[in-house]
């Protein structure tokens, strides 16, 4: 067989032309390409305000979240939804900046609701706009101000359906039975599923937790934070383990032979399963 040169994909390109090359980062680029440096520097999305929920321990709220007014406001405008559907009428009435001053008010009250729920699956800008025009949820001051100030943020955000932030909303009110390891500390559970994988995490490996002999092969990087890692890994395996009462189940997805090994050794050969059946 000839030997045949193959060109590598991006010699000869700049930096940008590499990048600019994903389609989604070209639509945020050409959105940000003409602001000036001292704007861009600025922008930075920190995902625990847009999705931050409150720590609660025993049944006692030990810390109220940190969302920001963007995600205050939707909150405001499901919420409303909510008490509609369980026919919260009284509640609804007063958590609405709609006034009711008379049957036919309510009547209104109730045509302008039933828009709303129609709305859900358009965009959260457009959900905003609705409950803002008929005055079920007002934009006051304090959102228009940060939308101000976070324009980019909100950008990237308005075009969304709202029915993504209604699975959000279900999700952080406790109405899947999913829940993120750093939220169950002090809570039990009959069954417990723990999914195992390290996403964008560099705070902890669980690869480390499992495969024995992996810091032999780490870089002098890696080998200087591996203690650090493994012990805040080993500390988050604890909480979730001891979440359950029953039955507790650990996924590893594609472990590696030695992560299979170090499972072994921790849970039992009769207690692990193979699940990489061809």
């Amino acid at each position: 067989m000839p030997w045949v040169y193959k060109r590598e994909p991006y010699k000869g390109k700049s930096h940008l032309e590499v990048l600019l090359e994903d389609s989604t980062v070209k639509v945020l680029y050409e959105h940000i390409k003409d602001w000036p440096y001292s704007k861009v520097k600025k922008i930075y999305l920190d995902k625990d305000n847009l999705i931050d929920d409150k720590v609660v321990i025993d049944g006692v709220t030990v810390r109220e979240p940190k969302r920001d007014r963007l995600i205050q406001h939707l909150f405001k405008i499901q919420e409303l939804i909510s008490l509609f559907d369980n026919k919260e009428y009284n509640e609804l009435i007063r958590r609405t900046s709609f006034s009711v001053q008379s049957i036919a008010d309510k009547s209104n009250l109730k045509k302008c609701m039933d828009g709303l729920k129609a709305k859900v699956s358009e965009s959260i800008e457009a959900v905003i706009s609705y409950a803002d025009s008929f005055k079920l949820c007002i934009v006051d001051d304090k959102l228009k101000d940060f939308i101000n100030n976070n324009d980019y943020l909100y950008w990237r955000v308005k075009d969304i359906p709202f029915q993504e932030f209604q699975n959000l909303y279900l999700y952080l009110e406790g109405y899947t039975p999913f829940s993120t390891q750093h939220k169950i500390k002090g809570l039990e559970f009959e069954n417990v599923l723990i999914v195992l994988h390290n996403g964008g995490w560099n705070n902890y490996n669980f690869e480390y937790l499992f495969d024995a002999k992996i810091e032999s092969t780490l870089n002098p990087s890696q080998k200087k934070s591996y203690p650090r890692i493994l012990h805040r890994t080993k500390k988050l395996f604890y909480v979730c383990c001891t979440r359950a009462k029953d039955n507790l189940i650990v996924y590893y997805p594609s472990p590696s032979p030695n992560v299979l090994k170090g499972a072994i050794t921790l849970f039992g050969v009769e207690n692990c399963v193979n699940l990489d059946i061809d």
